[in-house]
């Protein structure tokens, strides 16, 4: 069918409509690209929000231990062992 006409689908007597490739695509491309745009941002968010509550309950639990964000991190300074009975609880914070 040329452009923009209704042709006859194969084996029975509904008719399709023919949408070009380059209309149909851009738009459902562009719709895509936005929604996983926001899920990105709503998931650094999330993230955001996961490393400060486990900082502050960090810094209330390990008084005399610098408890900072970093990038992606949270970074304890001082005088601790990472076999701190005192650390073993923070994977309960996480999702």
């Amino acid at each position: 069918a040329a452009r923009g006409q209704r042709r006859p689908a194969e084996r029975d007597h509904r008719f399709v409509a023919a949408v070009p490739a380059d209309r149909a695509a851009p738009n459902g491309a562009r719709m895509l690209s936005a929604l996983e745009a926001q899920g990105r941002v709503l998931a650094e968010c999330a993230a955001e929000r996961a490393r400060a509550r486990v900082a502050e309950a960090l810094r209330a639990d390990l008084p005399g231990v610098a408890v900072t964000v970093e990038g992606e991190a949270v970074v304890l300074s001082g005088r601790i062992s990472p076999d701190d009975a005192r650390l073993r609880w923070i994977g309960s914070l996480l999702p």
